[in-house]
């Protein structure tokens, strides 16, 4: 992906899943459950991951789906509270200029990928 906004800038970069790291489990996430036992680890999860490339490439994603890829059970209740924390996140690294927070707010989400 880095690579390729170097050649060309206007390339749109989404990010999905297919799985979770155990660290996410283990704090307590589990798909399609109704409460929020786990979201906020779930969601630190995708925020570091973009906060990184930032960091490492100088650009942040376009695009993300939040839910598992492909899935059959689109969580909406969940696909919703995602897309309010990238709007309100307030809490950016130091290395991420207004270019980049701003950029960050205006993710936009793919909700839903049913197969």
């Amino acid at each position: 992906a880095a690579d390729a906004k170097k050649i060309n800038p206007d390339v749109k970069i989404s990010i999905l899943r297919w799985e979770i790291p155990k660290w996410v489990k283990d704090a307590g996430f589990v798909e399609n459950k109704k409460d929020q036992a786990g979201w906020d680890a779930y969601y630190l999860w995708y925020k570091e991951t973009i906060f990184d490339a930032y960091e490492k490439y100088g650009y942040v994603v376009d695009f993300i789906n939040p839910d598992r890829n492909e899935t059959g059970n689109p969580d909406e209740e969940f696909i919703k509270w995602f897309a309010k924390q990238i709007e309100e996140e307030e809490n950016f690294p130091e290395y991420m200029d207004k270019d980049a927070r701003d950029a960050y707010h205006k993710i936009r989400i793919i909700a839903s990928d049913e197969n």
